[in-house]
């Protein structure tokens, strides 16, 4: 196995917000190798998980930091997510998948 092809620094993630106010968002998420599930550990989870984002506050881009992952991720994590099934869910669900398959992160 090739462990250059395997994207431990996270890979990008695009998720569409299931109302149109919200649009498009983007993380960098890195690969989790622990069972992790939406908690009480929910800010230390994504601390671990979030490499970086695509948000900004007002004209400036917002830095993927523990301090604003703890602040912005538990209410961004609740909101409702498009996906290919009928069924909406959330972001914080999506971004858990997308670190616990470690697809999302070899190269072919």
């Amino acid at each position: 196995m090739d462990l250059n092809k395997i994207g431990i620094d996270g890979e990008w993630q695009e998720l569409e917000a299931v109302s149109e106010k919200i649009g498009k968002m983007k993380f960098r998420v890195r690969p989790v190798t622990t069972d992790i599930r939406l908690s009480n550990e929910l800010e230390e989870n994504f601390v671990k998980i979030l490499a970086d984002w695509d948000f900004v506050k007002g004209e400036k881009k917002l830095p993927c930091n523990e301090v604003n992952i703890r602040k912005y991720m538990p209410l961004i994590s609740m909101v409702e997510v498009k996906t290919e099934g009928d069924k909406p869910t959330y972001v914080g669900i999506e971004i858990i998948r997308f670190a616990q398959n470690i697809d999302n992160f070899v190269k072919n």
